[in-house]
């Protein structure tokens, strides 16, 4: 069975283009009415790139980015694979954001930037035993808060899944950011998701945009390219990371990419099986995967 991963970058922006705005709309409003804040009523969709020398010459793209009529900048980002130092680099995108200031403008035109996002992962710097919602704003020692500047929230979707294993029982008490957050959730059961779409209008959107984007050959590959792409260099860290290479001897080098290349043995026998049973030909798996036809044949087993 094919498995939807609701995190793809390429499906995420899809159900949340500019045609469908009203959708990032209720989220953003979502994650905000969580905390008790004030709600936006419009957005407009801006391309925004971050500086790529900022990051040691990485290219890094804000995910969804939007500002509203009174110059709100809101980020709304998705993080489906754990990030050393998330929160100072999520701190950093904040930051280089706020900067929306013109040439010669007064610094009171400076507004609130808003950084929104949903990890798959536990951030360290928090608990996340009673809490699947973090929020950060500047204070003082005396806890006094400055909320015009800058917040960030952090939802982590696999924390919401520990606190909410009966997802059945639960919907007509569910907040929206909690009905959001377990769209957004790979682990969530076929009749769960069922049960969560019908008990919302803007949920059930989202699903069938989710539909309509798997209708597309051009969609559902660069969905699977995206996939393949996460995949392949979750493989490569893994081979980084060996002791081999940590202290230069051979033997753990040996080993480091014996176990590196093992699963990336396995995260493409994956791939091919998923491929496999959505009817794409051994062809078009080979054209999109680069794999060999025999090894195709191979993982086909």
């Amino acid at each position: 069975m094919f498995v939807i991963n609701y995190l793809n970058d390429k499906l995420l922006k899809n159900i949340f283009n500019e045609l469908r705005a009203n959708l990032l709309l209720e989220l953003i409003n979502s994650v905000l009415e969580d905390k008790g804040l004030e709600q936006i009523s419009n957005i407009t969709y801006k391309d925004r790139e971050i500086d790529p020398d900022f990051f040691k010459s990485k290219t890094s793209v804000v995910d969804l980015y939007v500002e509203t009529s009174d110059n709100l900048g809101v980020n709304t980002e998705f993080q489906d694979r754990k990030i050393t130092d998330y929160l100072k680099r999520s701190y950093l995108y904040n930051i280089r954001l706020a900067d929306r200031l013109k040439e010669g403008e007064d610094f009171s035109k400076l507004n609130r930037t808003v950084g929104i996002h949903f990890i798959n992962f536990d951030l360290p710097d928090f608990q996340w035993t009673e809490e699947y919602h973090e929020c950060l704003f500047l204070s003082n020692l005396k806890d006094v808060v400055v909320k015009n500047l800058t917040e960030m929230h952090f939802i982590n979707i696999r924390a919401w899944r520990r606190l909410n294993r009966d997802v059945l029982r639960k919907t007509s008490k569910m907040s929206k950011l909690s009905k959001w957050t377990a769209f957004f959730c790979n682990s969530l059961k076929k009749v769960e998701r069922k049960e969560l779409i019908r008990s919302d209008p803007m949920l059930m959107q989202a699903a069938n945009a989710t539909k309509d984007f798997f209708l597309k050959s051009e969609n559902r590959v660069a969905y699977i390219k995206a996939e393949i792409d996460k995949m392949t260099e979750e493989s490569e860290k893994r081979v980084a990371r060996e002791e081999g290479w940590k202290d230069g001897l051979e033997e753990g080098r040996k080993e480091g990419w014996k176990e590196g290349l093992e699963e990336g043995r396995k995260e493409s026998k994956v791939i091919v099986q998923n491929l496999l049973s959505k009817k794409y030909s051994k062809a078009e798996i080979h054209e999109l995967t680069g794999l060999s036809v025999e090894k195709i044949e191979e993982y086909a087993c």
